[in-house]
């Protein structure tokens, strides 16, 4: 009887001690992404520049965006979700990095020529700009349910 009580005094003491760490959780999460900020904007320069007709491109600044993706999705990968306590979130950052990695899959050289290879790889960094402006709303969603009074500070930059 008595190891039954404490099990459940300890889970009601882990029930209240749950919201805060979890808008701790999140917003720590959050901060982690807004280091992210130059990364966006160096996305948005390589989306400019792979779309722009007027500039020839090389193997080597396809190259580059190929290695920009893969930055991006190891850098995102450094976030260990196992340490997010709240449910909701792993599960949102979890879905996330799943849907940028296939970003790498995208861009892969398939031997084509420059022209369709360049149209692969401004897909893949493309694909990480439209991912992650998603992840942005669903955090976005997860910040006014935990009704955290500071503004939402993450926001893709224009």
């Amino acid at each position: 009887m008595l190891k039954v009580l404490a099990v459940v005094a300890l889970a009601v003491g882990l029930m209240g001690c749950g919201g805060e760490g979890e808008k701790l959780d999140l917003i720590k999460y959050v901060n982690t992404l807004k280091g992210f900020d130059s990364k966006h904007h160096e996305i948005i320069r390589q989306i400019e520049f792979l779309d722009d007709p007027s500039r020839d491109v090389t193997e080597a600044d396809l190259q580059n965006a190929r290695q920009l993706i893969d930055d991006y999705i190891a850098e995102l990968k450094k976030i260990d979700p196992v340490e997010m306590v709240y449910r909701p979130l792993r599960l949102a950052y979890t879905t996330h990095l799943r849907q940028i990695e296939q970003a790498s899959e995208l861009a892969i050289n398939k031997g084509n020529d420059l022209r369709r290879e360049r149209g692969n790889v401004a897909i893949g960094v493309r694909h990480i700009e439209k991912s992650t402006k998603l992840h942005f709303n669903a955090v976005d969603v997860l910040w006014l349910r935990q009704k955290i009074q500071d503004p939402f500070p993450l926001a893709w930059p224009e």
